[in-house]
C-alpha cells in the first residue's frame, strides 16, 4: 500500500480512524483491512459477511461506493480499480488480493 494524505470531517469523526495518512487501496484485501475485517465491513454496511467476501470474485457493487467513501475515505477511483482487478482475477486470482 502507498501512503495518501488528507482527511474529512466524517472520516475524522470516528476516533478509531483518526490518523493523518491513509494507505492507497490497491486490492480487495486493502478494503477489508481499512475496515478491520470482512465481518466489521459487513456490519458497517448492514450486509452478510458472505456478501462482502464475494466481492473478491465479483468486485464491489456500485451501490456501496458512497458508504465506503464516507466510512473509510476510499475514493471512487480506488473502488473502480479494485473492482476491475477482482473481475479480471477470475482467471488469475493473485491479481485481486494478497492472499
Amino acid at each position: 500500500m502507498k501512503k495518501q494524505t488528507g482527511g474529512s470531517s466524517s472520516y475524522l469523526s470516528n476516533p478509531s480512524n483518526m490518523k493523518k495518512q491513509r494507505d492507497f487501496i490497491e486490492n480487495i484485501q486493502d478494503v477489508y483491512d481499512a475496515a478491520g475485517s470482512t465481518s466489521k465491513l459487513a456490519y458497517a454496511l448492514g450486509v452478510h459477511q458472505v456478501t462482502v467476501e464475494g466481492w473478491r470474485r465479483a468486485g464491489i457493487p456500485l451501490k456501496y461506493w458512497d458508504r465506503l467513501f464516507k466510512l473509510y475515505m476510499i475514493t471512487p477511483a480506488e473502488l473502480y480499480s479494485v473492482s476491475q482487478k477482482c473481475r479480471k482475477a477470475i482467471t488469475n486470482p493473485s491479481k485481486c488480493s494478497r492472499r
